[in-house]
């Protein structure tokens, strides 16, 4: 039997894992804005949750093996972020 040559390599289903890990998350986080019911709005918060935890994790590995670049952010980006989101609140 002839051995297929895989199609993606570790980076490739990695960064396809990521993304699609985001989508989940854009589209759990799309449907808990619209829902009013309250038993499934805390499942697809536990959901959610879940789904952006797996987010992290595949980042982490991305980052741990260099695929991903991760730009560190100064004391003062931070406060403009801070203070950007939080008038965004009021």
């Amino acid at each position: 039997m002839k051995q297929e040559k895989n199609l993606f390599d570790n980076k490739q289903l990695l960064f396809d894992s990521f993304i699609s890990q985001q989508f989940l998350t854009t589209s759990y986080n799309y449907m808990l804005n619209h829902i009013s019911t309250p038993k499934i709005q805390d499942e697809l918060v536990n959901l959610l949750s879940e789904e952006h935890q797996i987010c992290f994790e595949i980042q982490e590995e991305l980052l741990k093996r260099g695929w991903l670049q991760q730009e560190k952010a100064d004391n003062q980006q931070v406060q403009q972020v801070k203070r950007r989101f939080t008038n965004q609140e009021k």
